[in-house]
């Protein structure tokens, strides 16, 4: 074998050198056929290809005014795909920024031109391209003005006018400071205010300020279940397969729901305050001590003279005076005590009694078949030390939901010490590891609670201590069949069909409430009269969404608070309400939730009067409001954000090649940085 390689190796040397020659040189040459990845398409607007290599610019571009600014990365998407899309449909728009506007904020961010090429060669570019990418940003703040409805606000400005920027930056130094309502009513007023013109903000506000007054009976489907008949069993599975998934309460539009919730067995000792407090006795002595020791309680201040000076130090009452205040202020400390020292011997009983058990995890592992000591005898421990018996009380009779957990007399209405709050006795009970599971997530979760282990002491607002045990605990389902819940389909698939027919016989009904009194008529029906405060149509939840009211007894209901307000518009064409008839200030409407027919008469309207509406112009909250209406598909809806992925999206009519997290999306992902998330913050 040694002898072919000396023979030949002038032959072999050659072949070798030639093919790693060859290797050398084809590698070149084959990348040049190779596809580049950022000509590959990521999605396309109207048939134009979007490429990988655009959508990787605009990330770098957000990584460039990060290093300019990281304020301008805060006023700026978060999202390569995001940015991409605005700065292309701005440019539609005809949007652009001058140097002289990208010189402006420089300076007011002080950055000088030495700044700006550092921060070029940071990023590996040029001090162009950095200026590029900080016009863009000037052009999304316009964008962001017109799309979202804002008027204008200038970016940099002078010492006296307002301006975006300043704002932003007198917010971040009061943050910084600590005077977190002033920094958020600047970074609000960074937004700049809604254009909204006259005629429009008068129309929002007549729904917002005027008043209807009306008197409204119910007429129950129940009156129509003969008529019905027995529902059929397609019906009833039918109605099962549609609301099996939904808690009961919460299936739209019916309210039906078959998903068994989550529900609890328990039992509780309760140690009444009241009770405890007869059994406290206050020695005259003790009264007296105390009486001497904390004379600062118990001083007046004596009486002005004419011209207002104090004519005297301020005195001391007497003893006999204030005696009865002295005592029950130490009968209420010493009851406070008692109670708390009998909540935490009974925990101490029931903790020992658990003792033996092995502890994983901050919980107890339970045997099959321990069960733990009866709180009767604790209660019985407890009156032989203190000599007051505590009450017990055992809910294992059937199931409890939330709900019923918070109506329950006493115990309900109780709550736990968490940190520095007050945590509700339902929410905590609800927290309890045969719910959540290990590892499951909970704002009381720590509390480590678990079935036939007492939780930790309630207390109520009158001063009774509650310890409480779970006797079981079922997680939330769905039903394996319909026979788990077939009373329940079945009423209501009975009642459903009844409220068919009582609306095919709304006509009817219309006439009656025309021609006859509503009073007499809700007499005949059983049902009550109902007769709400006047209400608007629409009001601004606490959560800043509009909803239409709720009314007593109807409940919340859009499609009659639309009827109502529809009539009133046409009665105010015709004449005004007050020039109408009885007839024709009635309406009848169905409510799907309630499965009833109203029968609704107009009483009164009152409109929107010119003070209201200059003393809610006034404020520039209205504007907002009516921004949002306007941003809002209807009442209780949340508004839409014109800046996000799904708008932008729409809007531009981007559709992507893949879902977020498929395919190449993630390579725009690691190129636009680690602040992830399609939110946008464009202008603030």
């Amino acid at each position: 074998m040694l002898k072919f390689f000396f023979k030949y190796n002038k032959y072999i040397l050659a072949v070798g050198v030639t093919f790693l020659m060859i290797t050398f040189l084809i590698q070149p040459t084959l990348s040049m056929f190779r596809p580049d990845p950022s000509d590959s398409p990521v999605g396309t607007i109207e048939g134009e290809e979007v490429t990988l290599g655009e959508q990787r610019a605009a990330g770098a571009e957000l990584q460039v005014l990060q290093a300019v600014s990281p304020l301008l990365a805060q006023l700026s998407s978060a999202d390569p795909t995001q940015w991409m899309l605005v700065i292309r449909d701005a440019r539609a728009m005809g949007l652009s920024a001058s140097q002289a506007e990208v010189e402006g904020l420089l300076v007011s961010l002080g950055i000088d031109d030495p700044q700006l090429a550092q921060v070029a060669r940071r990023m590996g570019t040029s001090v162009g391209v950095v200026r590029q990418a900080v016009a863009h940003w000037i052009v999304a703040q316009q964008y962001h003005e017109l799309v979202s409805g804002l008027g204008h606000l200038p970016l940099v400005a002078d010492v006296n006018t307002p301006s975006r920027l300043g704002h932003v930056l007198r917010g971040a130094r009061l943050l910084q400071a600590g005077y977190v309502t002033d920094a958020l009513l600047e970074l609000e007023s960074a937004r700049g205010m809604p254009r909204v013109s006259e005629p429009l903000a008068k129309h929002f506000l007549q729904d917002q300020l005027a008043r209807v007054r009306v008197v409204a009976v119910g007429v129950d489907s129940g009156r129509y279940g003969d008529r019905a008949g027995p529902p059929s069993r397609e019906a009833i599975d039918d109605l099962f397969n549609r609301f099996k998934e939904r808690l009961p309460g919460e299936g739209e539009p019916y309210g039906f729901g078959y998903r068994v919730p989550e529900r609890v067995k328990i039992e509780y000792l309760t140690i009444p305050y009241p009770r405890v407090r007869e059994r406290v006795a206050v020695e005259e002595a003790d009264a007296l001590r105390y009486y001497d020791e904390h004379p600062e309680e118990f001083k007046v201040s004596a009486p002005p003279t004419a011209d207002g000076s104090a004519l005297g130090d301020a005195a001391v009452r007497p003893y006999a005076e204030v005696r009865d205040q002295v005592v029950n202020r130490l009968k209420d400390g010493k009851a406070t005590e008692l109670v708390d020292r009998m909540a935490k011997t009974a925990q101490a009983i029931l903790l020992d009694d658990a003792r033996h058990l092995n502890e994983s995890g901050g919980y107890r592992q339970i045997p099959p078949g321990w069960e733990p000591m009866p709180l009767s005898a604790v209660a019985e421990q407890l009156q032989r030390q203190f000599g007051v018996l505590p009450d017990v009380t055992r809910r294992d009779d059937r199931w409890l939901t939330r709900q019923e957990l918070g109506e329950l007399a006493g115990i309900g209405s109780a709550g736990v010490v968490a940190g520095r709050v007050m945590a509700p006795f339902d929410q905590y009970v609800f927290s309890c590891r045969e719910l959540l599971g290990d590892g499951g997530e909970h704002p009381l979760a720590s509390l480590r609670l678990q079935a036939k282990l007492p939780g930790a002491t309630l207390q109520s607002a009158d001063g009774t201590r509650y310890i409480f045990r779970l006797i079981d605990a079922e997680p939330g389902r769905v039903p394996g069949a319909v026979e788990e819940v077939i009373e329940q389909v079945t009423r209501d698939a009975a009642r459903l069909a009844a409220y068919e027919a009582l609306k095919a016989d709304t006509q009817t009904w219309l006439e009656r409430a025309r021609g006859e009194s509503l009073r007499r008529l809700s007499e005949e029906l059983g049902s009550p009269l109902v007769s709400p405060e006047p209400f608007s149509k629409w009001q601004v939840s606490p959560r800043g969404s509009l909803e239409v009211p709720v009314l007593p007894e109807i409940g919340q209901d859009e499609r009659l608070i639309d009827a109502v307000f529809e009539l009133v518009s046409r009665l105010n064409a015709a004449g005004g309400v007050s020039q109408a008839s009885e007839a024709d200030r009635t309406v009848a409407v169905p409510v799907d939730r309630k499965q009833m027919l109203y029968l609704v008469r107009v009483e009164e309207f009152q409109p929107m009067t010119v003070e209201q509406y200059r003393r809610v112009v006034e404020k520039s909250q209205s504007a907002t409001w009516i921004l949002q209406a306007l941003l809002t598909g209807g009442p209780g809806d949340q508004p839409r954000n014109p800046l996000s992925i799904e708008e932008l999206s729409a809007r531009v009519g981007y559709q992507p090649l893949h879902e977020p997290n498929e395919g190449r999306g993630e390579d725009s992902s690691a190129e636009g940085g680690e602040r992830g998330g399609d939110e946008a913050r464009v202008g603030s």
